[in-house]
């Protein structure tokens, strides 16, 4: 996400957007959350009103779409002609 800032890459970029939405939505709250309740066991957080394991399923699927829209987008990036 930093390097597509940095470069100046469109930000009509799906994988951009993925990664933006999946760092402040379930990374971030699943670290800090973590950090919060440290010496408790994992099975008893609860984030947005779901368990921890749904949430990390939640979070698991996430993540396999962000990594299928950074393929769909080298793709894209890689058929314009140059």
């Amino acid at each position: 996400m930093a390097g597509i800032l940095v470069k100046r890459i469109s930000l009509r970029q799906t994988s951009f957007w993925m990664s933006a939405v999946f760092t402040f939505f379930f990374s971030g709250p699943l670290l800090l959350k973590r950090m919060m309740y440290f010496g408790s066991a994992f099975s008893e957080i609860t984030f947005y009103g779901m368990s921890s394991q749904v949430f990390h399923r939640v979070s698991s699927i996430a993540y396999l779409i962000l990594f299928l829209s950074l393929a769909f987008d080298l793709y894209r990036i890689r058929r314009q002609p140059k």
